[in-house]
């Protein structure tokens, strides 16, 4: 990876990182040395919002968790910080770190689950058209699929796997997303559901299979129940906190009062 392309000037957003601080009671700290870099350090730097120093630092380490980890770190600063070309390199770059992981660890469903979670957000940064040009659609399919073959019992790839149908649905419609890729809001609501069943009390769980529900029916009242327990929930990490204030100013879009 290009290191001095991690490091160029953040254009936009980053006064979101200061306010993150702040709501978490967290203090920023200037960037680590990568060979005194571990997988503690970066779990921390992870879990602080210093995304661009976490995926540095586990990229280095090398090993199929650091590269996880990095991918991750990539995905959620490209996703819910970065702008424009800068959002594009990030999100590539978690692309490629999750393939390494695959590659480097082909039985690991977790690997499997970041890669389908990074080109899914590349996905909704691209477009529906551009990434159905990409081929993104079965890709995320295939990934979610091997991760759920090697671990059935794994709550992210369910959700991941859910929330691929509700997005090709919501992309395509229930007619054209069931006959080209096999899609349908029964297999969205039944890996959601799963997900749920599996950890019913992670925040992100919640989060997120109640905002793919509610893409299948924006008046679900299930859908809204999971939704004010998952806000109503303390965030683990910087993550989970961009998440939660995404969701908040989604249901605010919608017209609703959290």
């Amino acid at each position: 990876m290009d290191h001095g392309k991690l490091c160029q000037a953040e254009s936009g957003r980053v006064w979101r990182r200061l306010v993150l601080a702040l709501c978490l009671g967290l203090t920023f700290s200037l960037p680590f040395d990568a060979d005194a870099g571990s997988l503690d350090l970066a779990q921390t730097a992870f879990a602080e919002g210093r995304f661009i120093d976490a995926a540095r630092i586990a990229e280095d380490l090398g090993t199929p968790a650091g590269l996880m980890l990095a991918a991750q770190s990539l995905q959620v600063h490209g996703h819910f910080i970065a702008e424009g070309d800068q959002a594009d390199l990030y999100l590539r770059q978690a692309i490629e770190l999750a393939e390494e992981a695959v590659r480097v660890d082909p039985e690991s469903a977790e690997a499997h689950v970041h890669l389908a979670a990074a080109i899914g957000r590349h996905a909704e940064a691209v477009g529906s058209f551009e990434a159905s040009n990409r081929g993104y659609g079965e890709a995320i399919r295939e990934a979610a699929e091997k991760a759920l073959a090697l671990d059935p019992e794994l709550a992210e790839a369910h959700l991941t796997m859910g929330r691929w149908h509700a997005g090709v649905i919501d992309a395509l419609g229930s007619f054209l997303a069931g006959m080209l890729y096999d899609a349908s809001e029964d297999a969205a609501l039944e890996h959601l559901e799963r997900a749920l069943e599996l950890k019913p009390d992670s925040k992100t769980v919640l989060l997120e299979s109640a905002t793919g529900m509610l893409i299948l029916d924006d008046g679900d009242a299930h859908a809204r129940d999971l939704l004010m327990k998952g806000i109503s929930m303390d965030s683990r990490n910087a993550a989970e906190a961009l998440l939660h204030a995404d969701v908040i100013e989604r249901l605010e879009t919608l017209g609703s009062n959290p």
